[in-house]
Formats: C-alpha cells, structure tokens, sequence
C-alpha cells in the first residue's frame, strides 16, 4: 500500500492565498471587489465570489494582512476544496474532531486547517473550509 503525500498548507496557502502572509489586496486582484464587509471586535470580514469565500484581516495590523480564509462548497471553481471528510483527510492529513454545533455540523481541524462537514449522510458532505494563521 503506498502512502499519499500529505501538503502542508500552511506554508504555501489555498488558491493561491496564505492566512499570515497575504495581503488583502491579493484576495482582490484574484476575486475582486468584495460582495460586502463587516466589522467583528478585532477584525474585518470580507465576502469575495458570490459570498462563498469570506476573508478576515486583524484591524491591529499594520498592513491589511489576512488572518483566515474561509471557502464554502457553493465555490466550484478549480475543485477548491474537498467534498467528503474522507477526500479532506486525503488532502490534509489526519482530522481530530474539535465540536459538534447545535446546527448538527462536526468540525474537524489540524494546525492551520479547519473542516466543517455535515453530521447526516454518507459519506459526510463537507460545508466549508477554513485556513488560518497560527498564533
């Protein structure tokens, strides 16, 4: 049996973009204008592509860096994420389950990656995605 070569995403970032390292102007140049934005207590939310990447920036920071990216499964383009736990799993490596919401959605996470999938059907059908920059 040979093992699949896990990435680390981490580093080398989602669709191009790096939570920690890329500016928001990047998410712009490659999506364009947001759909809209938000203020949350200590950072911006912004919608990008039909609202189905949201991308959040520490208003503390001195450049408008990304902090979190979040990819929801209404973006098709480029097989941008996974549509199982299982293909998620291949992809990221080894998930640990961290909570269970009251809408029945089990998150599952690794150093830098979070998985939200949905609690009934089979296999579980994954609703978003986020990458995020490590303390």
């Amino acid at each position: 049996m040979t093992k699949e070569k896990i990435i680390d995403y981490r580093n080398i970032g989602w669709l191009g973009i790096v939570p920690g390292k890329s500016l928001l102007q990047e998410i712009i140049d490659k999506f364009g204008q947001p759909d809209e934005s938000w203020r949350m207590s200590n950072a911006t939310s912004y919608l990008f592509a039909s609202k189905t990447i949201e991308v959040s920036v520490l208003d503390s920071a001195k450049q408008p860096i990304v902090c979190r990216m979040r990819i929801l499964t209404g973006y098709n383009r480029e097989n941008a994420i996974p549509k199982s736990l299982e293909e998620a799993e291949k992809t990221f490596g080894s998930l640990q389950q961290t909570e269970i919401t009251e809408s029945s959605i089990a998150l599952f996470e690794r150093p830098g990656v979070r998985v939200a999938c949905e609690l009934f059907g089979d296999p579980p059908k994954i609703k978003w995605i986020e990458f995020y920059q490590q303390q």
